[in-house]
């Protein structure tokens, strides 16, 4: 599976992921009926769901998804679930609220919600990379084998990353 090099590095470099296991990815364009948790999704070794992230594109995160997030998880094993947005701001609503929520969740359920922007948590998550550059070059291994499986990932997005990588090295 191309989706392991990815999470490889993780579980190389961060202990609690050694025993983990990725469940393959799912397209962008799959059916939201889809069964799962969420669009990364993180296995123990004996397949119940360790930790979950669902990735919103231009979308605020706000108390509805919370809630959402826990009609997904209660009663399973899933302890850490991540809503990440790219929106700007990342929340809508009562700030304040929305944390409250999240907090009632941790006590009563056991169950760690985190919300984030994803550039800033992708900041922070590769930070734990000591070589970056084996990071890159596995990334861009994934896009190379989501292209060839004619995913939503396309020649120009391949050409880019290959600009934005040649652009970072020179720089």
């Amino acid at each position: 599976m191309p989706y392991i090099r990815y999470i490889q590095i993780f579980k190389e470099n961060v202990k609690i992921y050694e025993d983990k296991t990725l469940k393959p990815l799912r397209t962008h364009t799959t059916s939201d009926r889809y069964r799962g948790f969420g669009d990364i999704e993180i296995y123990n070794s004996d397949g119940t769901p360790f930790e979950i992230v669902e990735v919103k594109h231009n979308i605020p995160i706000d108390k509805i998804m919370i809630e959402d997030v826990l009609n997904k998880v209660k009663g399973t094993s899933v302890r850490k679930y991540y809503i990440l947005t790219t929106a700007e701001p990342n929340f809508r609503g009562d700030y304040d609220e929305l944390l409250n929520v999240i907090r009632d969740i941790k006590m009563r359920y056991g169950v760690e919600i985190i919300p984030n922007g994803i550039f800033t948590s992708l900041k922070y998550y590769l930070r734990i990379i000591p070589d970056l550059r084996e990071f890159l070059d596995r990334y861009t291994e994934n896009l190379k084998d989501e292209f060839r499986k004619s995913s939503d990932v396309k020649g120009e997005h391949l050409v880019e990353w290959e600009n934005i990588i040649k652009r970072r090295i020179l720089t």
